[in-house]
């Protein structure tokens, strides 16, 4: 479809060509005839070169004529305008010699052919000089013909049959087409548009695009098309599309695919083929059409899609009625987005839509619950790709409320493996990705709540203070690395200031900040600065201790600056010092 669709509605062909190009469709869809007569030359060939002596040769001649493929396979090869290699087969024939034959040969030969391609018997140039040629050939044909020169030709009854079949559409006659060898070797009655392009190559070789339509409806009313026997509803929409594109009609041709076909590719990619070699066409069909002849409604429903509902969800948002191209690649990219494995192909279209960015995000959102960290990970790189940040941000919210829940259940000591990553810092972790920081304060204050094991270690159960206080520097340690910049890919680095200043407002996500830096400065064995870390925190009072960023986005104390009120609760001091003696061990 696509093949023949291109060459009536996109290639520009003078007559001459387009009948021949018709042709050359037929034959590159139908091979099964170039197939057979590469067999029957290859096996001649084989069987000529194993009789060595001219003897051997002349007593050994086989009648290729009888084989059951042979004159099946000269019919097709003549229908599809391949005449050079017709007359190559009818060497094979045990009277290749005689008059009849000899002429008929001649014939194939010779006929006149207008392609592009530069060959021994191609027309590159049309106009006056070929169409003289083409008649004079065709009338040589019924001279021919009608003189009775192959009535008696080829030895045998098949032949002649045969024969005067091929001549007579060498000739040009409209008498034939529905011949039954005619049938046989075009598919039977379903393949009548080969037969068609076979016609108005004899009967109106400088045929053009004009009057393609008034040929259709010559060969429809000439043969038995119209009395065929329904076949399978693909093959209706078939030939609906193809009698469409034989009718050069482009608005019937494109709502037959939007409404018979399985799916959009096809309707999809040629008229975005079409619009961009002839820019504003689709919307003049649009202008031309009522726009509801095109609609939602006609979308194929296919086995892919969950439900109606989900097919009308907001990807389909009112598309502006002048764009065609993008309401049809929209429904392809629906189709696609059904499956999740095909997501990142319907990304990768949406790209090439106008309002792609809309329902790029709503994809995504649409396909991130529930799915793993890993799929997750993945939907976020492509928002960013595509500078969806507020959208990668709501896709780490969704990840964020999975892991909380599990957090709460952790509090109540459902959950505790110290073996795996808590899911309080796996929690906090989406939420700084999400930049939550209510959720972030929530989740600080709710792990620092729970880690009291330094003030009654002697009541609580070892592996639950053990989990707790793990749990507490990985976190410290996820928030610190936030701050330095180091955990999340920016546009820009212009709010990292005021994001830290966010994290700040928490005496909790203060009192982290620190105790993270105060375990590095234990584990680099440097004392000074864990001294001073320690003193930082123990003086904090309101108006006094805040951390900053400086131009290279890493942090650093600033004991005098004022502008927030920060306390570290006496719990938390408490808590520091049981740390201090623990590492001093």
């Amino acid at each position: 479809l696509w093949h023949l669709a291109e060459l009536i509605f996109i290639q520009v062909s003078p007559p001459g060509y387009l009948a021949f190009n018709l042709c050359s469709w037929f034959y590159v869809q139908s091979q099964e005839a170039a197939n057979r007569a590469r067999e029957i030359l290859d096996s001649a060939n084989r069987e000529q070169s194993s009789h060595i002596l001219l003897h051997d040769k002349l007593n050994n001649l086989k009648s290729w004529e009888t084989n059951k493929d042979f004159w099946p396979t000269v019919l097709s090869l003549v229908l599809q305008a391949r005449c050079q290699e017709a007359a190559s087969l009818l060497v094979l024939h045990s009277n290749s010699n005689g008059r009849g034959l000899r002429s008929l040969r001649q014939l194939l030969a010779s006929m006149p052919v207008a392609s592009h391609a530069e060959k021994e018997g191609m027309w590159t140039e049309y106009g006056a000089q070929f169409s003289q040629a083409w008649n004079y050939w065709q009338s040589e044909c019924e001279h021919r013909l009608s003189s009775g020169e192959f009535d008696h030709v080829g030895g045998d009854p098949a032949s002649v049959d045969f024969i005067k079949l091929i001549v007579n559409i060498l000739s040009g006659r409209t008498s034939i087409w529905d011949d039954p060898r005619i049938l046989d070797v075009t598919r039977g009655s379903r393949g009548w548009f080969f037969r068609f392009v076979s016609f108005v190559f004899y009967t109106d070789q400088l045929v053009n695009i004009d009057g393609l339509s008034s040929d259709l409806d010559r060969w429809l009313a000439l043969t038995k098309k119209g009395n065929m026997e329904p076949g399978s509803n693909f093959d209706q929409s078939v030939d609906a599309l193809i009698t469409s594109i034989f009718h050069v009609d482009l608005f019937s041709f494109v709502r037959i695919a939007s409404e018979k076909l399985s799916n959009w590719w096809f309707i999809a990619h040629f008229t975005n083929l079409l619009n961009h070699i002839y820019p504003g066409v689709l919307n003049d069909l649009q202008l031309t059409h009522k726009q509801d002849e095109l609609s939602l409604e006609s979308c194929p429903k296919t086995v892919n899609y969950k439900s109606n509902a989900k097919f009308n969800e907001s990807l389909y948002q009112p598309v502006d009625s002048s764009s065609l191209v993008e309401f049809f690649l929209l429904g392809y990219v629906e189709s696609l987005a059904s499956e999740t494995s095909l997501l990142s192909i319907a990304l990768g279209y949406l790209d090439h839509c106008k309002s792609g960015r809309t329902r790029q995000s709503t994809l995504l959102l649409r396909h991130a619950v529930p799915v793993s960290t890993r799929a997750t990970n993945w939907f976020i790189s492509q928002a960013k790709v595509r500078g969806l940040y507020s959208t990668a941000e709501e896709l780490a919210k969704l990840n964020c409320r999975r892991f909380t829940c599990l957090s709460l259940q952790s509090q109540e000591g459902s959950i505790i493996n110290s073996s795996n990553y808590s899911p309080i810092c796996i929690s906090i972790g989406w939420a700084l990705m999400a930049r939550d920081y209510s959720m972030i304060n929530r989740l600080a204050e709710l792990s620092l709540a729970r880690d009291n094991g330094f003030m009654h270690k002697d009541t609580l159960n070892e592996t639950i203070t053990s989990h707790a206080s793990t749990e507490v520097a990985e976190l410290a340690a996820i928030i610190l690395g936030f701050c330095r910049g180091s955990s999340f890919d920016e546009p820009s680095n212009n709010n990292k200031v005021n994001e830290v200043n966010h994290l700040q407002l928490s005496p909790e996500l203060a009192f982290l900040i620190r105790y993270a830096e105060l375990q590095q400065s234990f584990n680099d064995g440097d004392c000074e600065g864990a001294v001073d870390r320690i003193i930082d925190l123990l003086v904090t009072s309101p108006g006094n201790s805040l951390i900053t960023t400086n131009s290279t986005g890493q942090d650093c104390t600033n004991s005098s600056t004022t502008g927030f009120g920060l306390r570290i609760p006496t719990r938390l001091k408490i808590r520091l010092l049981a740390e201090i003696k623990m590492n001093s061990k």
